[in-house]
């Protein structure tokens, strides 16, 4: 019987242990699984967060593009050249002079965008011939020579912007440019003439590559990132030789290598496992949809992992957790094995100091007993728990230790970065008082550190800002906790300067500020340069009267106010009599000066409501608002001719230049700013045909 029953409990003891090891089995499994679903999780986050931060990058790249076209195709020059005619000149007539003008123009705006490779203006004329082209060379802005301009007529981007209307803005696919070795994206929109008629094109070429190329930087060396077209064309390829291979002839793409894929279908990016030539890997896609006027024109970004690699790293990432586990389960397999076998009751008070060490505690009783294999196991717990406390208590110095190095070196890292930024940095104490500042900031303001640090913020006030702009600006920093803009403060030798200034406040006991943190950049040159390219869109280089565009825009406003108030206003078209040959026989210089002079003394005659512009050449226009008696034109007339009846003495030469005026009256002689320039501009030429001097009123016989 005792058998018996020493035999039941055996194979009872079998049957647990099996059903113990099999629950250990599945925990293992169930672990490993987890693990490689966190992994995936992860690594499909680090690719989206990549791709959605480039793709970003590249969208944002493109809007500045579209703007900067915008703007550079409204230029008052380009409508100057646009109208002159269809064939290029490069003499001394006005065409050159606007193009002299444009050139000086684009000059000055590409070297605010060192991201353009080049920026042209190019004619309908001559099978797309370009007229002014500036492009970087050796990190610097070149105005090319008009002898080796070329025609681009054949190219797509010529093609397709000359069937766009006004304002609308063709974008190429992506292309290669041979001269700079580099992937460029065309933008261009068409430029018309007065009447409406087409005229020529803007383009700029952008360089695209120094963003894409963003996508392979710091990646493990497992992982290869991609960028093709909607074509499937490759744009980068992890082998540079790949990158743009459809240059050379080559057919590699997208689709050949990735066959399971369909790259329009996709919208987002996901991590999935697919086929590809090279075996099975794991990929994940990101559509960046270029235009949204053409959903076909888009690029995909990808990066790939062969799945041996995603085995590899699961082993690596979940292997420790599993084998802990596995000895976790291991380990109480064993302890269930003494517990069922009752062998003696030491031995289960063993058995429960394991378990609670097993848990974190160090606090154990051993039992005490004789001798005996019993005694022998309690002597080596009782060791073993002695070493794993002077384990634990090195872990905690080492700890220690190595959290002081980090903080060390974490310090002398932004030591590092604060001493070798190039923006000032200062730092403020609760009592508002500097306490330090950077190499940066003793640059910029002309203070050293020892002059600065004790001081309060306002030693750099340049009192160009009220009382209540500060009052503001502080309200804002202790209710948000950040404050940023633009703020003029002054050097150590007095000159005023522009910064860009963002304070943050670094929080001390009780939520109350402790330290104040001031960044800033000087922003005075850049300011100046916005400003300067400002003016020359809206005002003729010699003469700083305003250009045609300006008067455009103030004949139009004041056509609206005269409809609405019912009052009269007047357009006077003025051309020089004889300016040609003066400028001929005495040189454009001469003439130049003749200009400014004659400018000058049309601004002293004319009132402060009334408009002077120069249209080019030797063509003004003068704007008479709140006119209401055509006697009022008849002696602002008069007084302009006797004006420059008196001769003109330039360089000691006196010179006798007389004007033809032609004038048109708002409601009678047209209802909108065009129509009135139109019959001014008639009514001069009758006036000009007499031969003299004279004025003469649009009539429609």
């Amino acid at each position: 019987m005792s058998h018996m029953i020493i035999k039941a409990k055996q194979k009872i003891n079998r049957m647990v242990l099996s059903l113990a090891a099999l629950m250990g089995l599945l925990i293992v499994a169930a672990c490993g699984y987890y693990r490689y679903d966190v992994l995936l999780k992860r690594t499909n986050d680090d690719f989206g967060s990549r791709s959605t931060r480039i793709g970003n990058d590249i969208l944002n790249s493109i809007e500045t593009l579209r703007e900067d076209i915008d703007f550079l195709s409204r230029a008052p020059f380009i409508f100057t050249i646009a109208q002159s005619g269809s064939e290029p000149a490069f003499d001394g007539s006005q065409d050159a002079e606007g193009i002299g003008h444009l050139q000086k123009m684009l000059s000055a705006f590409a070297e605010t965008r060192p991201m353009y490779r080049q920026i042209r203006y190019i004619s309908l004329a001559g099978n797309g011939q370009e007229r002014v082209r500036v492009e970087y060379r050796d990190h610097q802005v070149v105005v090319v020579d008009h002898e080796q301009l070329g025609t681009v007529g054949d190219q797509d981007y010529f093609r397709e912007t000359v069937k766009l209307h006004n304002g609308e803005v063709y974008l190429s696919r992506m292309d290669f440019d041979q001269i700079a070795s580099m992937p460029v994206l065309h933008a261009a929109t068409p430029i018309f003439t007065e009447s409406g008629k087409l005229a020529g094109i803007m383009v700029i070429d952008m360089r695209i590559g120094e963003i894409l190329n963003r996508i392979g930087q710091s990646l493990p060396p497992h992982v290869q990132a991609f960028v093709a077209d909607s074509q499937g064309r490759y744009i980068v390829r992890p082998d540079q030789q790949g990158s743009l291979g459809f240059r050379f002839g080559k057919r590699d793409s997208f689709m050949q290598d990735f066959p399971d894929l369909a790259p329009g279908a996709v919208t987002h990016h996901s991590l999935q496992k697919t086929g590809s030539r090279h075996g099975k890997v794991y990929i994940s896609m990101h559509r960046l949809d270029l235009d949204p006027g053409l959903p076909e024109r888009f690029l995909l970004l990808s990066y790939v992992i062969p799945k041996p690699a995603v085995l590899w790293e699961l082993a690596v990432y979940s292997g420790l957790p599993i084998l802990v586990m596995a000895l976790i389960v291991g380990f109480a397999d064993m302890l269930f094995q003494l517990w069922l076998s009752r062998i003696f009751v030491p031995l289960e008070n063993i058995t429960k100091a394991a378990q609670a060490m097993a848990t974190g505690g160090r606090d154990i009783q051993l039992p005490h007993v004789g001798l005996g294999p019993v005694s022998t196991l309690t002597h080596a717990f009782r060791h073993m728990l002695e070493k794993i406390q002077e384990r634990e208590n090195d872990y905690i110095d080492s700890n220690k230790a190595l959290e002081e190095r980090m903080r060390a070196a974490e310090l002398q890292l932004a030591a590092n970065v604060v001493e070798n930024t190039s923006e000032g940095i200062l730092i403020v104490d609760h009592e508002t008082r500097i306490i330090a500042v950077n190499p940066a900031f003793v640059q910029i303001t002309g203070y050293t550190a020892q002059e600065a640090i004790g001081q309060k913020p306002s030693l750099l006030r340049s009192n160009h800002h009220d009382a209540d702009f500060y009052r503001r600006m502080w309200q804002e920093l202790l209710s948000t906790g950040h404050w940023q803009g633009e703020l003029w403060n002054r050097r150590k030798g007095g000159e005023a300067y522009l910064e860009w200034l963002s304070i943050n406040v670094i929080p001390g006991s009780k939520d109350q500020p402790d330290r104040y943190v001031g960044i800033f950049n000087d922003i005075t040159e850049l300011r100046s340069k916005d400003e300067r390219n400002h003016y020359l869109a809206f005002h003729d280089p010699l003469t700083g009267l305003p250009n045609r565009s300006l008067l455009q825009d103030r004949l139009r406003h004041a056509v609206s106010m005269a409809e609405r108030s019912g009052t009269r206003l007047a357009v006077m078209f003025i051309d020089l009599n004889r300016f040609k040959a003066i400028n001929d026989t005495l040189g454009h210089d001469m003439g130049d000066q003749l200009l400014q002079q004659i400018a000058q003394r049309f601004k002293a005659l004319l009132r402060h409501s009334d408009t002077v512009a120069r249209m080019g050449g030797d063509e003004f226009v003068v704007l008479l608002e709140q006119q209401t008696l055509p006697e009022d034109c008849i002696d602002r007339a008069n007084t302009l001719i006797n004006a420059l009846a008196e001769p003109i003495e330039v360089r000691g030469v006196a010179m006798r230049v007389g004007i033809s005026i032609g004038i048109a009256v708002f409601p009678e002689d047209g209802a909108t700013d065009f129509e009135l320039m139109k019959h001014a501009d008639a009514a001069m030429y009758a006036a000009k045909a007499e031969g003299v001097s004279a004025y003469r009123f649009f009539s429609r016989r």
